[in-house]
């Protein structure tokens, strides 16, 4: 789901603002990411959404992740007023 989430944020941001805004913020949202992966307690907790769940915001989204052995599970990347109890999140059945 986060990939899908990726790929819309990516062409709303493209049909909104043009190809480098959309390049600019994709680039940040994965360095986010990527930092998240090599330091994951910057995360906030956010167990009142799901138990085990994190989360990190980057400009206008948030991402919502769990720590896992070798880096981090990208549950869902929504928008800052999404929310989140009312998506389904990557590891829901």
């Amino acid at each position: 789901m986060a990939e899908a989430d990726l790929m819309q944020i990516g062409r709303y941001t493209l049909r909104t603002w043009g190809i480098r805004q959309a390049e600019r913020y994709l680039s940040g949202l994965e360095a986010c990411c990527q930092l998240l992966a090599d330091h994951a307690p910057l995360g906030r907790e956010c167990g009142e959404i799901r138990p085990g769940l994190r989360r990190m915001e980057h400009g206008s989204h948030v991402i919502f992740f769990r720590q896992r052995k070798n880096g981090i599970l990208v549950s869902r990347i929504l928008h800052e007023r999404m929310v989140p109890a009312s998506h389904r999140l990557e590891d829901q059945r």
